[in-house]
């Protein structure tokens, strides 16, 4: 058996996970793709929010927020050609993540009074069709 993390795939200090026959990299904040080879920094109004068009599955992603709306849409990933959507949203204060495919709807709800102005960093990791999501205030704003 070869260690399929034995040529360090990931860039940018992302952390390789050996799969047995493939390896994933958890990319650190502000880095994406594969082998967290791309770097994504945004800042955005009222009016808007992430979204990530991509045709490769998403396998983690991590950021940042702050607010003080008590309801809006964070991130939105997919296309016309994406099995599965991933939304992430603030709803009456609290975190709201859903994962929709054409089977079914997955929702999952986490936090209070989000919209208080702290900063918070949410981080999301699918793996074999688990999804595991850690949300916490940040400790340098």
């Amino acid at each position: 058996r070869t260690d399929q993390c034995e040529n360090q795939p990931c860039m940018n200090d992302g952390q390789c996970i050996d799969l047995w026959f493939t390896y994933q990299c958890q990319c650190p904040l502000a880095y994406s793709g594969e082998n967290c080879g791309f770097q994504f920094l945004a800042n955005f109004d009222n009016n808007s929010f992430l979204h990530i068009e991509h045709d490769a599955p998403i396998m983690s992603l991590s950021l940042q927020f702050s607010t003080l709306s008590e309801d809006g849409v964070l991130l939105y990933t997919g296309n016309a050609t994406t099995d599965v959507r991933l939304i992430a949203e603030i709803v009456s204060g609290r975190l709201r993540l859903s994962t929709v495919s054409l089977l079914n709807t997955t929702l999952l709800t986490m936090g209070d009074n989000l919209h208080n102005g702290e900063w918070y960093q949410l981080s999301i990791t699918i793996t074999s069709g688990l999804v595991l999501v850690q949300l916490g205030i940040t400790e340098n704003n």
